[in-house]
């Protein structure tokens, strides 16, 4: 989630995202938040270089924190058929800062590429 009142301003701040994290940024979607019309929702997806799992959870610990301060963890989480995920949240506020001006949320979700999404 970032601030912006046109998605231009959405697109700058995913810029300086991407280039704060060094990594190549696939845009799945960018929308104006229906709760809060001065916000924007980005959705993108980032390679990993670790195929192990605590391997690419290491390297998303590691990007995240450039990134920002403040992070939830939550998992990782195995299911039946050995599929995992792992997920991390961060929000702007007392315990949580971020170092690209805009960015106010954000939820990261790791899981192999090859996948999909457990059920809820």
């Amino acid at each position: 989630m970032v601030t912006g009142k046109h998605e231009r301003s959405a697109q700058r701040i995913l810029q300086r995202v991407q280039a704060t994290i060094g990594r190549t940024i696939e845009v799945q979607a960018i929308e104006r938040y229906h709760k809060d019309p001065g916000q924007f929702s980005i959705r993108f997806t980032t390679p990993l270089d670790e195929a192990a799992p605590a391997d690419a959870v290491f390297q998303a610990l590691t990007d995240a924190q450039r990134l920002g301060s403040g992070w939830t963890v939550i998992g990782p989480a195995t299911y039946q058929d050995n599929r995992w995920t792992f997920e991390m949240i961060a929000a702007a506020n007392a315990n949580g800062r971020f170092r690209v001006p805009g960015v106010v949320w954000t939820h990261i979700e790791i899981q192999p590429a090859d996948e999909a999404p457990p059920e809820p």
